[in-house]
């Protein structure tokens, strides 16, 4: 599989430079090469640089430039129909400035749109839900979700107080943290370790581990939520003003088999009473949550595709439960598009965001 992600980047990376630099009348055949390769390259890099350990400003300066070079070439890419207009128009007219012109106005736009995504992934929107019940012990209870926080080399301490200054200007009653709240990176936790401790003094803060934790030292990444006043759910349960809320560890498409025999025995073996709240980080195992009659079921994960256009792909693979507010039964599902990033420092029009679920009358 990576094999193949790699020589499918170096394709598309070599084939966009083939068509724009066709277009613009620049490079010979074996420039081309090498610039798509080197190009390529510096997109690959994305992955390894967003998880450096202890980054400085040099490393950080390499991982936004490698990003802009390859966000202009993915916008390039998906924008080559254009190109053909553009150069088709061209040839017609016989006016080769329409192509030359109207390639680097592309070219403008592919890079601003590398841009926007970078400055837009320190944006934070707050989104509402409200949820009718009967249920006394959940009424009135308002539900804050931060998922997918992925602090790294692009979210660090300032995003982090970021965030701290956005939960303070809410009201709610419990903080949920639903998997992700780390990259797998080695950084300088100290200056993180001041908000989580805020954000605990707050209010209460539970939290579950997603598939980010499990690529560094998932360990430490438990033992610094607990020592700031965090509890951590791994398949477990508390209770919490007499509403239980319960926590899975990660169990995504290769383990979907263990995923479903765990969940399937938790609740055989926890006849639980009380109204229910579960946390499950990857949007799966809905039919057993809505049999168990949970009352709340909330995801991370999907990012809501994080960055156009791969929100459309995210759709495709998740179904309803890709973003959003879903009900089977008497079973609410929300799946927040978090706040952080997946190896790319872009949310091009996909805005972080806090979720807030508030349980009204019903």
């Amino acid at each position: 599989m990576f094999i193949f992600v790699v020589g499918f980047i170096l394709l598309f990376a070599t084939l966009t430079i083939y068509a724009y630099s066709s277009s613009l009348g620049y490079l010979n055949w074996w420039q081309r090469i090498i610039f798509g390769v080197l190009t390529a390259l510096g997109f690959i890099g994305v992955f390894w640089l967003s998880r450096i350990s202890e980054p400085n400003y040099v490393i950080a300066f390499f991982y936004f430039l490698a990003w802009m070079i390859g966000g202009t070439i993915l916008y390039s890419m998906i924008m080559t129909p254009l190109l053909g207009i553009i150069a088709g128009l061209g040839y017609y007219f016989k006016k080769p400035t329409i192509r030359i012109t109207g390639t680097w106005i592309i070219l403008a736009v592919a890079f601003g749109l590398s841009i926007i995504g970078i400055e837009q992934r320190t944006w934070v929107k707050i989104v509402s839900y409200e949820i009718p019940t009967e249920k006394t012990e959940l009424l009135g209870t308002t539900f804050a979700v931060v998922a997918d926080s992925q602090f790294n080399i692009a979210n660090n301490k300032q995003f982090a107080r970021r965030i701290t200054k956005k939960l303070e200007t809410l009201n709610y009653d419990v903080l949920l943290l639903p998997g992700d709240v780390f990259d797998g990176a080695e950084l300088n936790w100290e200056p993180l370790e001041t908000e989580f401790k805020k954000w605990s003094q707050k209010t209460p803060v539970f939290m579950i581990p997603g598939n980010h934790e499990e690529y560094g030292d998932y360990s430490e990444f438990m033992d610094i939520m607990r020592r700031n006043g965090i509890t951590t759910l791994e398949d477990e349960m508390v209770t919490w003003n007499g509403i239980s809320i319960i926590g899975f560890k990660y169990y995504g498409r290769e383990n979907v088999e263990q995923g479903t025999r765990i969940i399937r025995e938790f609740f055989e073996e926890n006849n639980v009473s009380q109204p229910i709240v579960v946390m499950n980080h990857e949007p799966r195992y809905a039919e057993l949550f809505a049999e168990n009659s949970a009352d709340l079921v909330i995801h991370g994960h999907t990012h809501g595709g994080q960055f156009w256009p791969l929100k459309y792909v995210v759709q495709r693979i998740y179904g309803d439960y890709w973003y959003g507010k879903n009900t089977v039964n008497e079973t609410t599902f929300i799946t927040s598009s978090g706040l952080g990033l997946a190896a790319f420092p872009s949310r091009l029009f996909n805005t972080p965001e806090i979720v807030l679920i508030n349980f009204i009358e019903k």
